[in-house]
């Protein structure tokens, strides 16, 4: 499994001019003030950019080749996941280090709201991967998002019409009960999602990679 690891890291290091970009235009957003956007978006950024190594794999036929050397194919998925979330935790520390900067530099922010950051950048990095990879090994890259955006927009709908249908009470309280939850209570369960979903999206990804015929 390491000569995957490997593979994968030297098709990121080719995209390093586009880092260097995004993490420029990650310290502007920090410097003006826009914290939560500058981490969260150095985290999506990280996740997604590691996601994208599957349409390196299957472009032109290469999982044919690809499966033909000395790995299984549970090997691979674990080190997608592995390599995706850690893409996600690297793009989130450096997002961590320019929201530093902005302080450094007369934005001035909350220990507080650096956690909330975090969390929502864990459950972003969660959302990402344990979607986009079974999409991606499905369906391809191109269909993968017209299939994302669709599942979006299902839930989206789904979310609308519950509470159209919920009576305002019952709305109101569980509004009433997240806003009571505390930092550590919002991030071990943001952290239970995050274990929950990728558990489902692992077993998808398995099923679909032990169907694929190359």
């Amino acid at each position: 499994m390491k000569g995957l690891f490997i593979k994968d890291l030297l098709i990121l290091k080719s995209r390093k001019q586009l880092y260097i970009v995004v993490l420029a235009l990650a310290v502007m957003y920090a410097v003006m003030g826009m914290h939560a956007f500058a981490m969260e978006f150095m985290a999506l950024l990280g996740a997604s950019s590691v996601i994208s190594t599957l349409s390196y794999d299957f472009m032109d036929n290469g999982g044919t080749f690809l499966f033909a050397l000395p790995f299984t194919r549970r090997q691979y998925i674990a080190e997608k996941y592995l390599i995706s979330y850690g893409g996600g935790l690297v793009g989130m520390l450096l997002g961590s280090l320019v929201v530093l900067a902005g302080i450094a530099m007369g934005q001035p922010i909350a220990v507080d709201e650096i956690f909330t950051y975090i969390v929502v950048g864990v459950m972003i990095t969660a959302f990402m991967v344990s979607f986009m990879i079974p999409l991606e090994i499905k369906f391809g890259a191109e269909q993968s998002r017209t299939a994302m955006f669709a599942v979006m927009a299902a839930v989206m709908i789904a979310a609308v019409i519950i509470a159209r249908i919920l009576p305002e009470s019952v709305v109101a309280r569980v509004a009433v009960y997240l806003q009571s939850l505390t930092d550590l209570q919002m991030g071990l369960g943001i952290g239970l999602f995050a274990v929950v979903f990728t558990t489902i999206s692992v077993l998808l990804s398995l099923h679909f990679i032990q169907k694929k015929e190359f």
